[in-house]
């Protein structure tokens, strides 16, 4: 259920403002919000300070811890630790660039080898000219014909030589090469080991690090619940020696708010929300299903405060989706045993919306696996040779377990999009309206009437009296009830309705569309890997053996994949298009977040 809020405003002295506010953050329950925010040279500060924390943390985190370490002990603050991984990173990146220049000289001399420029300066004194060059093969003749060469040395490509001679040569004459002049191989290759050496002391340092990085975290922690506490104060209104903080409040909540603002001398103004106004949603759930969160939380969805919590429903059909997609129960029990495993090697360390996640992954292998059994699909392979106990119910498995299937699929549409609309009457009992969606369910029923029997049993008999009979006091109920007739759109709506019911019940037969093609795609790979096992016995058997392996796990692999992707566009559509269109959901909430402090994931556990 969505739990109602009320608009809440405190109000303090303006001198007293920050103590008022770290006080509201130890209660955590207001959620805060402003129309307006101010920046500040200290929000600036401590902004700077969350971006250089959160650079540090990613630096440890890029760190490869070996098998065998040794912890280190920093006795000093969060504060230092990230000042002195951001100095080791500073120095790297210097180090980086200066090593870059020596390689690049390096590679400049490393075709002449070890010599020095002074050499060259002296012969020149002495009237001896020499004038490094390079050119290709084929060119090279040309100038060992009119002048004295000698090659230092060559490769496919090029010819380094050097030319001597008695008189100055123009530089325009010659290919010669620029290389650096003040230094030598020897020295750079010196030089290039020796931040070698550096880098590696610097890595090494890094790498000991990590062991304290949690000092780092538990920094980032503290820096956002003081950017937070200073964007609050920023942005509180304030009249005279007065300052007021607005925001929400959980009802249940209300009365722990009071006792803090009485402790404190706060004033304290509450009020239900206008029609206008829009409060953050706080869903609770029953206990059972807590981890239905972790769906609402990956697909990044929240129902608008004035909607309705539908988590338990969206959790159940979900499941059933995502079952008849993968359809397998061997994908199934793949999957029920890597969320045990997670499970049992995580357990509370990893925290509670991790363990959401994996609560929910294990519900969703349980359904794979229960209608994998209940229609005889083992990673594709033939009923036939299943055994008895394994080849599933006649209903899902016999000549017509097609159109059997399909006919389910119609039944689930017909029974979600119809609970929609029942539960949409619900909420509206005390208006006629609550008829016109009862009158829209109906509707929806003879859609299923019509639609099995036009594209499940087309050879049947329609049962005419039971369609007219729906659709005739569904229409009736829709047009006295549920239209407005003299609004435009609520008449357009009608016609437009009547189309879209009718598609959308229609759009449930995409769960037997892949369900089946995820069945032919492991089948072709089965099929493939089998067919490339010679007739006759050979010595290269082990050989096929291995091909066939390969092929039939990297088809179940890749269509594992494929479902995944399936359940993401077509499961989880059900779900927020279908369905919520005839619930009248818009997805347009925001999630209920108080102003308190700060938690680490493993502390979630403690709730």
């Amino acid at each position: 259920m969505i739990i109602k809020m009320k608009k809440t405003a405190v109000i303090c002295l303006a001198s007293e403002k920050e103590q008022a506010l770290i006080a509201l953050r130890d209660a955590g329950v207001l959620h805060v919000e402003m129309s307006e925010i101010k920046a500040s040279s200290e929000l600036e500060c401590v902004e700077k300070q969350l971006a250089d924390a959160k650079r540090a943390l990613l630096l440890l985190h890029s760190v490869q811890l070996p098998k065998k370490f040794s912890e280190m002990k920093w006795d000093s603050t969060g504060e230092d630790l990230v000042k002195k991984v951001l100095g080791i990173d500073k120095e790297r990146i210097e180090l980086n660039k200066k090593l870059d220049d020596l390689t690049k000289q390096r590679n400049q001399l490393l075709p002449w080898g070890n010599f020095s420029f002074d050499t060259i300066r002296e012969l020149e004194e002495k009237g001896c000219f020499v004038y490094l060059c390079s050119t290709t093969p084929d060119m090279f003749a040309e100038y060992s014909e009119k002048y004295t060469c000698s090659i230092v040395s060559e490769d496919a490509y090029k010819i380094y030589f050097a030319v001597i001679s008695q008189e100055e040569i123009q530089a325009n004459e010659l290919p010669i090469v620029q290389v650096p002049q003040n230094t030598s191989l020897g020295k750079l290759n010196q030089g290039i080991a020796q931040i070698h050496d550096k880098l590696k002391n610097l890595n090494a340092t890094l790498l000991r690090m990590k062991t304290t990085q949690q000092l780092v975290e538990d920094l980032i922690l503290k820096i956002e619940e003081e950017i937070e506490l200073y964007t609050n104060r920023d942005g509180m209104m304030q009249e005279g020696v007065l300052s007021c903080i607005k925001g929400y409040c959980p009802e249940p909540e209300i009365e722990k708010l009071r006792e803090v603002a009485n402790k404190n001398g706060w004033g304290l103004h509450i009020s239900d929300p206008k029609d206008d106004d829009t409060p953050p949603t706080l869903i609770k759930t029953p206990k059972i299903i807590e981890f239905s969160k972790a769906l609402f939380d990956f697909i990044g969805i929240s129902p608008g405060y004035k909607e309705w919590d539908t988590s338990a429903v969206f959790l159940f059909f979900f499941t059933i989706f995502f079952s008849i997609i993968f359809g397998d129960a061997g994908y199934g029990a793949i999957f029920l045993f890597a969320g045990i495993v997670a499970k049992l090697k995580l357990g509370k360390k990893a925290g509670l919306k991790i363990n959401y996640y994996i609560n929910l992954f294990l519900l969703l292998s349980v359904g794979t696996v229960i209608w994998g059994f209940l229609s005889g699909s083992f990673f594709a392979i033939p009923q036939a040779k299943l055994p008895t106990w394994m080849q599933g119910i006649d209903w899902l498995t016999d000549v017509n377990k097609d159109k059997h299937v399909q006919q389910l699929c119609f039944i689930i549409a017909a029974i979600h999009l119809s609970l929609a609309r029942v539960w949409k009457a619900s909420l509206i009992i005390n208006s006629v309206k609550c008829l016109g969606e009862i009158g829209w369910g109906l509707v929806l029923w003879g859609n299923y009437f019509v639609a099995v029997n036009l594209i499940v049993y087309s050879d049947r008999e329609w049962p005419v009296a039971i369609i007219a009979s729906l659709y005739g006091i569904g229409l009736f109920f829709v047009i006295v009830f549920g239209t407005n007739w003299f609004k435009m759109e609520e008449a357009f709506g009608f016609f437009f309705g009547l189309s879209g019911t009718f598609v959308d019940l229609l759009s449930y037969i995409r769960l037997f569309a892949v369900g089946l093609s995820s069945y032919y795609i492991a089948n072709s790979f089965n099929n493939m890997g089998v067919n490339l096992l010679p007739t006759e016995s050979t010595m290269a058997l082990p050989i096929y053996i291995a091909g066939m392996v390969f092929i039939i796990v990297f088809g179940h692999v890749l269509n594992i994949l494929l479902g995944f992707l399936g359940v993401m566009v077509h499961g989880i559509r059900l779900n927020t298009l279908e369905f919520s269109n005839h619930m009248g959901l818009q997805w347009i909430g925001y999630t209920y977040q108080p102003f308190s402090k700060k938690k680490k994931l493993s502390d979630d556990d403690a709730k």
